[in-house]
């Protein structure tokens, strides 16, 4: 037919509706092309009559039609109605299929149900506002950072130079974490507080449910005559019954009388990044002479609220501008400048990180559980050419027919979602109870309106994903020749497709399985590093006396004198002793400026972590004599003093330490503390982190700065947990108003540290076994349904001699070939996501090479075993019985 003639008879197929014009066009076309050839033959007179005749007939059946078109939109309702329809019908469907359903939908659930719980967490610690007016304006300030990120602690000295000089705060405040043994009615109870510089109030403007807050001249008060405390509403209602008129009325507090004059509400958040446990009072900071000129006793938290005018930005470079030029006045105690930084950011820590990785993880995991469904929806979609076909001959078009995969797949991905808000819910009370992370907000985690919406978004989002590619794979066939051949294999292209989904699915499990083998590697080394004591037969537990019943230095030192002797004294003890805060306990808030004297006889100052002990306590912990000797308890060892390797190091490098002296102070204080000499030297700790190097300290006989609250140890030669009961006896007879906090072996200061890199293998090793069997079972499924899909050919091949061998690397080829590629992909992005998992690690590069060649050779492994079994299939077919069933 003339190119001319074609395009007119197009034209005029224009008139049927769009449906029935790709459905038979093309036939008409070619039908028409047919009658012109005869007519040309016969005359113009017999064209014309042809185009008369197709005219009229394209007339009265284009109007039919057009009439039958608007017949089944008026039945449909429209698109939205249509696809109501189309979620009924596979509503129904899938309930006919309940076993390929309750797969399809657990598999679903599993992924869907974690990243739900995750999201819940990400919700209440990232995503909500802190319980601050305005917290946005809050920030934390810090002098310089710690190697591992964290904050350093402040002095009170800095602390007034930026309240000075400072114009970006319409206020700053400094506290530090507390605690007392609460006396009254009841049991004796130790309670965690905080002591706070009056404009802490102002800077959080913390909800009071009764009262005021702490405020400027109540650190005047004398302790002894009723200092003003405020408290929380969980002490509030714990110890005094929520009584409403508790304003103005006492409590005992470290054996002293307090005039509680507020109660904070509900809700309210004590900003503590290093310290768990919440506040539960607040309390005057009581400000000495000495700490207004020390400007290397570095043990305060700082925080501060904006001016309208200022920002985080301008905040930052006054405040470096400040902390630079205390660095010139003071060079010898301030070696860093000041860092601000916004208060959520602090307290939430190194929570966003590690929360975002797992979000990664879990997102992973749904990604591969999506490959399986797809591909378990591609061999159901092969197996349901034949009904498809006759629903396409029947009048469905292929944007119907791919609307109804699609639907049902969103069905199943709803069905999935009901189920993981289940999986949610365990999930995020295994966190609570089990988990180690802390951040503010955490324990308001649940299910709650914005989470199911977030669900179920999510679930039909993931459902619709599922069952594109299929519905896609149905638009593009041609299912009038499927009627013709209903037993034929879904096609070389499907086949392809659904093989190199296998390699999609190990590239995406590579990763899970690097993360995981390198945090396990981590935390290997963390369990090999040595702390620098021995904590394995050691009892610990923290005592603290009130002023009023051990008013002095003396009566204190008595009072631990024979605690300690008591405690060595029981059966299987073997030493005992005290210090101020044990390694790795969360207390290391015990650091000052020291003098000592270089060798050419000249003073220079230091900042060093210093601790009050007796001679006991090295040997209770178990931590190793260096050099020298320990001081001892007489009268004449007073000013004697033990330090540290480090220490040893940084004042006299490779020089006997032994006989050198120091003192406690600065240079502008000089002559107002005495000497000290240097008796011994023991091993480095690691007080702060295992993953932290040790810090120079120095540790000073108790009796020369008697401290009321104490850390007790006591090394056994058998099981710490036997003498828990001994040491509570004595305590209890000693002073039965005393409170035991604490009390356990203290192996539990490791288990603590170690506690977190546990939490986060125990869920990469999850996370990487989920992935790895997913990619297991794709890989086994693949190719058990192309083997299935190939038994003529296979048949074929074996009839024309084809060894088993042959056939059975010709299935393992098929899945070799792509799991060696998606190996490689996955190398890729393994090798550049592990950036994001460096911060997390310890002792282990994120691109170390040997983890990811045994996690390669490990997932080619898995492959090969999840092969094996449909390659053996394949061996044993027989060729005759492939060909008759053909």
């Amino acid at each position: 037919m003339a190119p001319r003639a074609l395009i007119v008879y197009r034209l005029l197929l224009r008139a049927f509706p769009p449906r029935y014009r790709d459905r038979f066009g093309g036939d008409m076309a070619d039908v028409f092309a047919d009658r012109l050839r005869g007519s040309r033959a016969r005359g113009a007179l017999a064209v014309a009559a042809l185009w008369l005749r197709t005219v009229a007939d394209i007339g009265q059946h284009a109007a039919a039609e057009r009439r039958v078109e608007r017949r089944l939109n008026r039945t449909s309702g429209g698109l939205v109605s249509g696809f109501v329809s189309d979620l009924s019908s596979a509503l129904r469907g899938l309930v006919r299929r309940p076993g390929f359903t309750l797969a399809v939908s657990s598999m679903l659930a599993v992924g869907l149900g974690f990243n739900t719980a995750l999201f819940a967490v990400v919700q209440s610690v990232l995503l909500r506002p802190l319980p601050y007016v305005k917290p946005d304006r809050v920030v934390m300030l810090w002098t310089g950072r710690n190697p591992d990120g964290s904050g350093g602690v402040n002095s009170y000295a800095d602390y007034l130079s930026w309240k000075a000089r400072a114009h970006s705060f319409e206020s700053i405040a400094v506290y530090n974490i507390s605690f007392g043994t609460l006396g009254g009615d009841g049991d004796p109870e130790e309670v965690d507080g905080t002591t706070v510089s009056p404009e802490y109030f102002t800077v959080l403007h913390p909800p009071m449910r009764l009262g005021r807050g702490i405020a400027p001249g109540d650190e005047l008060v004398p302790i002894d005559a009723g200092r003003p405390i405020v408290i929380a509403s969980s002490l509030w209602r714990r110890r005094f019954n929520g009584d409403p008129n508790i304003v103005g009325k006492s409590l005992t507090l470290g054996g002293r009388q307090r005039q509680i004059v507020g109660v904070v509400g509900d809700g309210f958040i004590h900003p503590e990044p290093f310290w768990d446990p919440d506040a539960e009072y607040w309390s005057p900071l009581a400000v000495t002479d000495q700490m207004r000129t020390a400007h290397g006793n570095h043990y305060l938290r700082a925080i501060g609220r904006l001016t309208d005018q200022a920002t985080i930005s301008s905040a930052r470079a006054e405040m470096d501008q400040i902390g630079r030029a205390l660095m010139a006045e003071y060079a010898t105690t301030n070696t860093a400048s000041v860092v601000v930084a916004p208060l959520h950011d602090e307290l939430v820590g190194d929570t966003r990180p590690l929360l975002l990785l797992f979000f990664g993880a879990l997102a992973l995991v749904l990604s591969l559980a999506v490959a399986n469904i797809v591909n378990l929806l591609l061999a159901r979609a092969s197996r349901r050419r034949a009904e498809l076909a006759i629903r396409s001959a029947l009048g469905a078009s292929g944007a119907r027919l791919m609307a109804q995969l699609i639907a049902e797949s969103i069905v199943m991905g709803l069905v999935g979602g009901v189920m993981g808000l289940a999986f949610a819910e365990i999930g995020i009370r295994l966190l609570l109870a089990y988990g180690t992370i802390s951040a503010p907000g955490l324990e308001q985690t649940g299910i709650n309106a914005t989470v199911v919406a977030f669900a179920v978004v999510l679930s039909m989002a993931t459902g619709a994903l599922c069952g594109v590619v299929p519905a896609w794979r149905v638009l593009r066939a041609r299912f009038s020749s499927s009627l013709s051949d209903m037993r034929g294999s879904s096609g070389l292209e499907v086949s392809r497709a659904r093989t190199w989904l296998v390699a999609a699915e190990i590239a995406l499990a590579l990763p899970l399985l690097v993360g995981a083998a390198l945090l396990t590697q981590t935390l290997v080394r963390e369990q090999r590093v040595d702390p620098g004591f021995d904590a394995a037969r050691a009892l610990q537990f923290r005592v603290t006396l009130s002023d009023d019943r051990y008013p002095g230095a003396a009566s204190k030192a008595a009072f631990f004198n024979e605690l300690t002797t008591r405690l060595a004294a029981l059966p299987g003890a073997q030493a005992s002793g005290i210090v101020t805060s044990l390694p790795l306990g969360g207390l290391n808030n015990t650091g000052g400026t020291f003098i000592f004297e270089r060798e050419d006889g000249t003073p220079q100052e230091i900042g060093m972590g210093w601790r009050n002990a007796t001679s006991g306590y090295f040997s209770a912990l178990g931590i190793p004599l260096r050099r020298g000797r320990l001081f001892n308890d007489a009268d004449a060892d007073l000013h004697s003093i033990v330090i540290n390797e480090r220490a040893a190091h940084v004042m006299w490098g490779d020089a006997d330490p032994i006989g050198r002296r120091l003192r406690a102070g600065s240079l502008s204080t000089a002559g107002s503390t005495p000497w000290q000499t240097v008796v011994g030297v023991v091993g480095d700790l690691r007080h702060e982190l295992l993953t932290r190097p040790a810090s120079p300290e120095v540790f000073q006989p108790y009796r020369l700065d008697a401290w009321g609250t104490m850390m007790v140890v006591t090394r056994t030669s058998g099981n710490p947990a036997n003498l828990a009961a001994g040491a509570r006896e004595i305590v209890r007879n000693l002073d039965p108003r005393l409170a035991l906090v604490g009390l356990g072996p203290a192996s539990a200061l490791i288990d603590r540290q170690l506690a977190r890199p546990k939490f986060g293998v125990v869920c990469a090793a999850m996370f990487g076994a989920l992935g790895l069997a997913l990619a297991a079972f794709g890989t086994f499924a693949v190719l058990s349904v192309l083997v299935a899909q190939r038994t003529r050919e296979i048949g074929i091949r074996m009839a024309l001699g084809a060894a088993p061998g042959r056939v059975r690397s010709l299935v393992l080829r098929d899945s070799i070939v792509p799991a060696a590629a998606g190996c490689l992909a996955g190398g890729m992005f393994a090798a550049w996501a592990a950036r994001a998992l460096s911060a997390q690690l310890f002792g282990v590069s994120a691109r170390d090479p040997m983890t990811f060649a045994i996690v390669i050779a490990t997932l080619l492994a898995v492959t090969v075993a999840a092969s094996w079994w449909p390659a053996r299939r394949a061996m044993t077919i027989d060729p005759v019985k492939a060909l008759r069933a053909d």
